[in-house]
């Protein structure tokens, strides 16, 4: 373990000397939900489970947690309206009655996100937004999160990456998620202007072995460069209905 603590401190240090490092779309997340919200919107948590990441940006603003999960929402003390809903099928909240649907890695876990995509757009208000936050399916860590075997995955991704439990790798099946698949699945739901941005950092994955780390940072430099956001590690959508 010493040398995996080693390996995983030099390594940090040399990320933090790569450029794409410090361009993380998943921590401007909260950011961006609270940028599109103003004082008395309603706004649905998917995948709201234990805790809310905004509630301090949008402390004016009514925030309704929706999980499939009853347990996980029984934990949340950050939100006071918290509702069980399988978001495949019916996000619980009338038509055209809120102004953000926003979720942070909960896309990749759905088998229809397309479902999810059009039950977002039919509660959202007109001119609302959908926010959403994802892995892309292309990217090296979530081809390697396909074909190890859901046990074998499980105790790699915690031994190696403590927030993998917060990010809550497994069972995930991406389906729609990548940039391009997203933006035309809310373009075919009905929303407008999507807009698209995405990060090319994940060799935190890799920390543990130095070689393997340089190699994955080289390789996202270069990505990044040419801006093959294809093969982006991150994807945030902002999508107006």
């Amino acid at each position: 373990m010493q040398i995996i603590e080693q390996n995983t401190k030099i390594s940090e240090a040399l990320a933090k000397k790569f450029s794409h490092y410090h361009a993380n779309v998943g921590d401007k997340y909260p950011e961006v939900v609270g940028s599109h919200c103003r004082p008395g919107s309603v706004i649905i948590d998917v995948g709201g489970g234990r805790s809310c990441a905004f509630v301090p940006q949008c402390n004016n603003s009514k925030i309704i947690a929706v999980d499939i999960s009853a347990g996980e929402l029984a934990l949340n003390q950050d939100v006071q309206d918290r509702r069980v809903g399988d978001v495949t099928k019916y996000i619980p909240v009338g038509d055209r009655s809120v102004d953000v649907v926003a979720s942070r890695f909960v896309a990749e876990h759905l088998r229809r996100t397309d479902l999810f995509i059009k039950e977002a757009y039919r509660v959202l208000r007109p001119g609302g937004f959908f926010i959403t936050l994802f892995p892309n399916k292309r990217a090296p860590f979530t081809v390697i999160n396909r074909v190890l075997p859901k046990k074998v995955g499980l105790q790699i991704a915690y031994a190696l990456k403590p927030t993998a439990k917060e990010i809550g790798v497994f069972p995930a099946f991406y389906h729609l998620c990548s940039p391009d698949q997203f933006r035309k699945a809310c373009l075919a739901s009905g929303f407008s202007n999507v807009k698209v941005e995405v990060d090319y950092f994940q060799s935190s994955y890799f920390y543990f072995c130095l070689p393997l780390a340089a190699v994955s940072l080289c390789y996202e430099w270069m990505v990044s460069k040419l801006a093959l956001e294809v093969l982006s590690s991150l994807v945030l959508v902002v999508a107006t209905r």
